[in-house]
């Protein structure tokens, strides 16, 4: 039943915004103007917001089809607003809107880094589709209305007012889609009342996109046109004769709740001066399990590390060597190894959010490069050094006679020993870059947790049995090659993955 009703609204809208004359809005962007419906899993939108990046700076925007419920939304209503079907061809991203002098003009789905093309597209009175630079057809309907139903609301930078725009574009083509059902089925007094109701709905919806883009509260006359918009579209699902006229009426009626409910308590500031930003933005999932998988896997390559686990068991070695109580040797034991295990935990974490900021200006294609010279790096250094490790072998001149220089060791270690230690972190802070600080702070904070989950294993091990060090010790250092190597291919594996998705 849903299907025949979404396919009903898609016809609906259509053959009503071919004959609907141009109304006048108020749609302002840099002109032109490029969106960007696409996906953060898709390397062909990445790759196009980093040409559009470069290329159009100031002249366009992200929206994530994944991550963000406004987008998701948005992009299904634009399909059916067009008559557009949501399959493999149509549904494809990216989905990029040209927009100039305040109409849509084009739309060109698929990748394409061409900056002639984008400068020049063709306007005319109809929206062209392109796949590629290969111009597919064309579209008849309101081009200014489009632009401003289906672009304006991405450019407000809060995606939880965001959101709010969004319920207000649903309700509007509800209200449009049971305007043409009550209009088809006789109904002159209901298809009078919609008529007007999606008018009311369509002039508060620009007042208020106005509003919240300038970072103002919308102002009384705005919620009461959406109130009694509401009130009329309620009365008309209720009285109302013909099926699908009142449930499009009803849902118009529910989108409007939702939206005004919304604005309610989350109204930005007049003087706050950060563009309306301090809501909490919406949820994000997707691709959030994908990096925590790829944070725990990495890491757990870089765990087993013959350089700082060596040196650990080196100074533990030196702690139980020193004492001379049992008692005082497992409390001396844990003070040491906790505070080395924080201190890797604390300078690694450090080196990992200092390079996810410079990796941020980093084009992604150059990641995959990052794991196959890193990889192969493990995987040299393993066989040159087969059977032993010779950074190893400079950590039994350290010692640690208290927790302070335990700590201070593991600082020193931590970014000393990098170039055996780097090579899956390096790789993973370039990934994490392209998350959010809040996110991405979440990731390397699980990635090092991982990292150092051995140095705490080892430390309890020891703290059990502490003649069972030395073994560890001989074990690490005779089987470190090994893991150098197993290590490097994965890595380079990884590159290989990555790269085979970027083209």
């Amino acid at each position: 039943m849903l299907r025949y009703v979404k396919a009903a609204l898609a016809v609906a809208i259509t053959i009503a915004l071919i004959i609907t004359p141009i109304i006048s809005l108020s749609f302002q962007t840099p002109d032109p103007y490029y969106l960007i419906y696409g996906s953060t899993l898709c390397p062909h939108c990445m790759a196009l917001e980093d040409f559009m990046k470069t290329e159009f700076p100031n002249n366009f925007s992200f929206c994530p089809v994944n991550t963000d419920d406004s987008c998701a939304i948005l992009y299904q209503l634009l399909h059916a607003f067009l008559g557009l079907p949501m399959n493999s061809t149509y549904a494809a991203v990216p989905f990029t809107l040209v927009v100039r002098e305040g109409k849509l003009v084009g739309i060109v789905i698929g990748e394409l880094e061409n900056k002639t093309f984008w400068e020049n597209f063709e306007t005319s009175d109809r929206i062209s589709i392109y796949f590629g630079e290969y111009l597919r057809g064309y579209i008849t309907t309101n081009q200014t209305l489009a632009a401003e139903l289906f672009v304006r609301p991405a450019m407000i930078e809060n995606s939880t007012l965001r959101l709010v725009a969004t319920k207000l574009v649903a309700a509007y083509l509800y209200a449009y889609a049971s305007y043409i059902m009550f209009d088809s089925a006789g109904e002159t007094g209901m298809a009078k009342l919609m008529n007007e109701t999606k008018d009311a709905i369509l002039k508060a919806y620009v007042k208020i996109v106005d509003e919240l883009l300038d970072n103002r509260a919308p102002d009384e006359n705005s919620l009461k046109l959406l109130e009694n918009a509401s009130d009329q579209a309620k009365r008309a699902g209720e009285e109302g004769t013909d099926d699908r006229g009142r449930k499009f009426a009803h849902d118009a009626a529910l989108y409007i709740i939702e939206a005004l409910k919304t604005l309610t308590g989350s109204i930005p500031s007049n003087n706050n001066g950060n563009n309306g930003n301090t809501e909490p933005p919406v949820p994000q999932t997707g691709n959030i399990v994908t990096a925590l998988l790829t944070a725990v896997g990495l890491a757990s390559i870089d765990a087993f590390n013959p350089c700082f686990l060596t040196l650990y068991a080196v100074i533990l070695l030196s702690v139980t060597a020193a004492a001379t109580t049992p008692g005082r040797t497992t409390r001396k034991l844990l003070a040491v190894g906790l505070s080395f295990t924080a201190a890797v935990f604390i300078g690694y974490y450090i080196m990992g959010v200092g390079l996810s900021v410079i990796f941020e200006n980093v084009p992604r294609t150059v990641f995959p490069a990052i794991a196959f010279i890193a990889g192969a790096w493990m995987i040299y250094s393993g066989l040159r050094d087969r059977g032993e490790c010779k950074i190893c072998r400079e950590g039994e001149r350290y010692s640690a006679a208290s927790a302070a220089a335990a700590f201070a060791l593991g600082l020193t270690a931590t970014f000393t020993l990098l170039p055996c230690t780097a090579g899956p972190y390096l790789f993973f802070t370039s990934l994490a870059s392209s998350y959010g600080i809040i996110t991405r702070l979440g990731l390397l904070a699980v990635y090092n947790i991982v990292f150092v989950l051995p140095l705490i294993i080892i430390l309890v091990a020891v703290a059990a049995a502490v003649a069972k060090v030395e073994g560890i010790k001989e074990w690490v250092a005779r089987n470190s090659y090994k893991v150098s190597v197993v290590g490097g291919a994965a890595l380079i594996g990884i590159g290989i993955y990555t790269l085979a998705f970027l083209h």
